[in-house]
């Protein structure tokens, strides 16, 4: 007698894989190279998946209020500004923004400049305030001597006799030509302003504001013809000699919220006055100067609402942002700059230091997303870090890798790095980031605590005794859902992965199933040596799967291969 068996069906299945990994993406439905979440990994290897590289820290500041990279590295220690780790000046115990000009180092809002060149440190603005003999003088310094005032001409003039006219709205001073009869007007009058030590921290041609004397012709806004140490000249005619117990000379720098250098001059904004600046050509101490010459200092009252949220130098491009718009600055000299209003999303208040160039791409935290900006208008480049909301950023740059740190709803912060070349975000730390500087090829960070890093390149010699490596990197990374892009009745019947860890360092695989929540370690090895592995794990029938690998030091794993099985659709289940 025969007995007849039922015929089991060989399960199907094949091989999928991912030898070509991708970057962070924090929605719902990702793709199978990319991942739900990660730390301390880096694009730097692409498309194979390594942590980042370990950070190195310097130096430890009491007090960090700034740093910024001219030449050479500098930063603010409390009061005192450091330039290549040498102290150079003592500033105001505050936040401090950096600007460069040609030698300049410019510290704000302190006003004070650093010439690298010279080593200099000094003031922007400078006043004066003292007792002042005002009498006409000559352009070199000689006065005029006596002269009649008065509406009528002078009877009997001798040659060389001097008239201050009075006749008329505006007085003019006229010198008697006996070869022609004729009273000739002296064009251009200077008053010589006379105190000891009144020019000592002026200069030629800078625009100053004068208060206290008893003649309107001599306070308001000049520019000095000449400034020596005991006295200057500028443009006016007086009535009379005069001398005036308190007369204040002052050279003004007006309170900006940003500062940013653009064709050899300094701009600057005010939301309180809701103004734009720019210093005289060449001249970061002269913003009040105003002679009818290309070089003049410029300003302009822009209409739009609400503060400044950043300033911004980019491929010749003037761009003061507000948290809505962005205004640009055209044109090469006072007589053709005009101000263009473009309304898009400018940067968040509160991430002004979030503006950074990497290449030819301007970056920025803008109030929903994270922005590029070439020249036109700017494009969202963040969608993979999802629908958390973040403000405070903080952003850096080094080849074309643009660092931001975020801060959280909840105020934890996260250092996120974008490769620009590769289109992907990559998951660093919590760090409290305060400050990035790129000096050569190097990128630092100065963090809450004060301590000065290396995050990559090669120091240049900022290291203290204290200075000392972190630790090995402790790594993570987690797959998304695999499993979504499948049949009902398909399932991972096993999978490989082939990475490479440091010696002595734990490599731990672990994995979720249907997300549950619920962790399962499938894994855990530490290597004698550095060596490469290919790792096998055999999970439970699942819908979905997810993995997670965790460890630290140097990693890298180059793909994830896995054998889909095809079961009976009567008790798959979703």
């Amino acid at each position: 007698m025969s007995i007849t068996m039922p015929r089991l069906n060989q399960l199907k299945t094949r091989q999928e894989g991912v030898t070509a990994f991708a970057g962070l993406n924090r929605n719902l439905r990702i793709r199978e190279n990319e991942f739900a979440d990660m730390r301390n990994l880096s694009s730097a290897l692409l498309p194979v998946v390594s942590a980042r590289q370990r950070r190195r820290r310097l130096r430890t500041l009491k007090d960090p209020n700034g740093l910024f990279a001219h030449e050479k590295l500098c930063w603010a220690d409390g009061t005192a500004f450091y330039y290549n780790g040498v102290k150079k000046g003592t500033v105001s115990d505050s936040e401090k923004q950096f600007v460069r000009m040609g030698a300049y180092v410019l510290i704000f809002p302190d006003k004070a400049y650093y010439n690298t060149h010279t080593d200099e440190f000094g003031q922007l603005d400078a006043s004066f305030t003292g007792s002042v003999t005002a009498a006409l003088s000559k352009l070199d310094g000689t006065p005029y001597g006596s002269y009649t005032t008065g509406p009528e001409e002078p009877t009997s003039p001798q040659n060389g006799d001097l008239w201050l006219d009075t006749g008329s709205d505006t007085n003019v001073l006229r010198q008697y030509a006996a070869s022609t009869g004729q009273w000739v007007t002296i064009t251009t009058v200077y008053t010589k302003l006379t105190a000891p030590g009144i020019g000592k921290a002026f200069g030629k041609h800078d625009g100053v504001a004068l208060s206290g004397f008893s003649q309107p012709e001599l306070n308001g806004t000049h520019y000095l013809v000449e400034a020596k140490e005991d006295y200057v000249l500028i443009v006016a005619l007086i009535g009379r000699p005069e001398s005036a117990a308190v007369v204040t000379m002052q050279r003004n720098v007006p309170d900006m919220d940003f500062v940013i250098e653009s064709g050899n001059r300094l701009w600057g904004c005010s939301s309180q006055k809701h103004e734009i600046y720019a210093s005289a050509l060449g001249d970061p101490k002269n913003w009040n100067q105003y002679m009818g010459l290309a070089s003049d200092s410029y300003a302009v009252t822009v209409g739009s609402t609400g503060p400044f949220t950043g300033a911004a130098s980019h491929l010749g491009f003037i761009l003061f942002f507000k948290q809505d718009c962005i205004h640009q600055v055209l044109g090469s000299k006072p007589s053709n700059f005009q101000l263009d209003t473009t309304n898009c999303r400018g940067v968040a208040e509160g991430s002004e230091r979030s503006l950074v160039r990497v290449n030819e791409t301007l970056y920025y935290h803008a109030a929903d997303e994270v922005c590029a900006f070439n020249s036109s208008l700017p494009g969202g480049i963040s969608a993979a870090l999802g629908q958390q909301k973040y403000k405070n950023a903080i952003g850096g740059g080094i080849g074309s890798r643009y660092y931001l740190s975020l801060e959280s709803e909840t105020g934890e912060r996260e250092l996120y790095v974008y490769d620009t070349k590769l289109n992907v975000w990559m998951r660093e730390d919590s760090a409290s980031v305060r400050y990035f500087a790129t000096c050569g090829d190097a990128l630092y960070m100065l963090d809450a605590a004060g301590g000065l890093w290396l995050l990559c390149g090669q120091d240049g010699g900022y290291a203290d005794e204290t200075a000392e490596d972190e630790p090995p990197v402790a790594w993570m990374l987690e797959t998304g859902d695999i499993g979504f892009e499948r049949q009902a009745a398909q399932y991972a019947g096993a999978i490989q992965l082939h990475a490479q860890c440091e010696a002595h360092c734990p490599l731990y695989v672990e994995i979720q199933y249907d997300g549950s929540g619920l962790w399962h370690s499938v894994y855990k090895h530490t290597p004698t040596q550095r060596s490469s592995m290919v790792i096998p794990i055999i999970p439970r029938r699942a819908r979905l799967i997810r993995l997670r690998i965790r460890g630290s030091g140097d990693f890298r794993l180059h793909s994830l291969t896995m054998r889909v099985e095809t079961g009976s659709d009567q008790y798959a289940a979703w």
